[in-house]
């Protein structure tokens, strides 16, 4: 008798430590596509913000913290750079749309000088994770995930001016036009060194 008892309560604890074991498991399976999804948008955000800095604000004025729409051009370089490294996981997916903030502070640039815009942009992307093994059991749905990036603006106005080089190149060019027709066929053709002075009119 004793011995079926010892072997039956090995057998329960056994049951008890591997159900333990497959709930640790699949909850670690769980986290594991949080923190997947998590760093995967943190990426998808900073890329997104990059992009948008590399090009012109959406409005050369000065403001703070001013919402980006669709038709505009940060929040288009923002949505193309998403595009190219979409997650495609039946985990979790990227909310349909990104939020884009700019900052633009003085000096503005102008034409005909341009010069560099100062301010940045932010760009804040949202990933829903749909967890499938512990989380839905205790009654957790999807989970969104939300990271923002900020960049400073590297975009430069080009100035519309032309350079002093250009201009000397331009004026060494009609320079060397002027010189080449002041030593063409008026300069030392036949009427200065031809029959007239030297043929046979002149006196011998």
């Amino acid at each position: 008798m004793m011995r079926h008892r010892r072997r039956g309560l090995q057998f329960v604890e056994l049951t008890a430590g591997l159900f333990v074991i497959v709930i640790i498991v699949l909850a670690f399976m769980d986290m594991s596509t949080l923190l997947t999804a998590g760093a995967l948008n943190c990426s998808l955000a900073r890329d997104a913000a990059r992009a948008a800095s590399t090009g012109p604000p959406g409005a050369l004025a000065v403001g703070a913290n001013r919402k980006v729409d669709a038709s505009e051009p940060p929040y288009q370089r923002a949505a193309a750079a998403i595009l190219k490294s979409k997650p495609n996981s039946d985990s979790f997916e990227l909310a349909s749309e990104i939020q884009v903030v700019e900052t633009v502070e003085n000096p503005i640039p102008s034409q005909p000088y341009g010069g560099p815009v100062s301010g940045n942009v932010s760009v804040a992307t949202t990933i829903l994770v749909h967890p499938r093994f512990i989380l839905p059991v205790v009654h957790v749905g999807t989970i969104p995930l939300t990271a923002s990036e900020t960049f400073p603006y590297t975009w430069v106005m080009k100035s519309s001016l032309v350079p002093v080089s250009e201009k000397d190149s331009g004026n060494n060019q009609n320079n060397n036009q002027d010189s080449n027709y002041s030593s063409g066929s008026y300069g030392t053709g036949s009427y200065t060194s031809g029959s007239y002075s030297s043929g046979s009119n002149t006196p011998r």
